[in-house]
């Protein structure tokens, strides 16, 4: 049983991107006891494999992505793709299906669960306007990749509904999986402020004080003139 959610339902999502350290990173996850699972894609035949990977595992792929955006414009999909994962309290909900004309195994949840993917921030300014964009999700001039975004799903459909009823995911376990870990970020964050040569912005990304410093150090700050408050 799958189901839609986010604009799939045609209701959105909760969202929270942030920037934390890995090891800020690592005793929020080791705290929530939440399940890690990539997102892969694996040939119809093939062994899945363990759907889950441990809490070291996934700090090791962000340390190394977290130490190249520090130093790089440039973030290839090596260090990006097992970044794209999937957060989730209960395993019983996690099941691996083949469509018969599909290539690829896919795998199939019976509740909402927890996407995170790198986060994106774009930057435009316009000086004779007095103008400073900053967005997680639109597509403005220039780009820093670094930090991650959550989504969870505000309402889901399913697939033996018909997609008919719509639910309010705050009533799955997931939900309060998404709510304790927005709270841990929240206690070691604050709103990312960015300062340029001519305005300030507030953005909607949390990041940490650890973060602050080595935002300013990063090739996309400096080449921008940008600084973080």
């Amino acid at each position: 049983m799958g189901y839609l959610g986010g604009l799939g339902s045609g209701k959105g999502w909760y969202s929270t991107p942030f920037f934390i350290t890995p090891e800020e990173l690592r005793e929020i996850l080791l705290g929530t006891h939440a399940n890690i699972i990539p997102k892969k894609k694996i040939k119809v035949g093939e062994n899945y494999g363990n759907k889950v990977i441990n809490v070291e595992e996934f700090i090791n792929n962000y340390k190394r992505y977290f130490t190249k955006f520090i130093s790089s414009r440039e973030i290839g999909w090596e260090i990006q793709g097992p970044l794209f994962f999937i957060l989730t309290k209960n395993l019983d909900i996690v099941n691996i299906k083949s469509y018969p004309s599909a290539k690829y195994k896919v795998l199939e949840f019976s509740e909402p669960i927890i996407n995170v993917r790198p986060l994106s921030i774009y930057y435009e300014e316009k000086k004779e306007s007095d103008y400073l964009g900053i967005d997680v999700e639109g597509l403005k001039e220039k780009v820093l990749v670094g930090g991650l975004i959550m989504h969870f799903p505000r309402k889901i459909s399913f697939d033996n509904e018909n997609h008919k009823t719509l639910h309010d995911t705050k009533e799955y376990s997931n939900f309060r999986l998404y709510d304790e870990l927005v709270k841990k970020i929240k206690e070691i964050t604050s709103y990312l402020i960015i300062k340029s040569q001519f305005k300030e912005r507030k953005t909607r990304v949390r990041i940490s004080n650890g973060c602050k410093k080595i935002l300013n150090e990063t090739k996309f700050f400096k080449e921008n003139k940008l600084e973080t408050k």
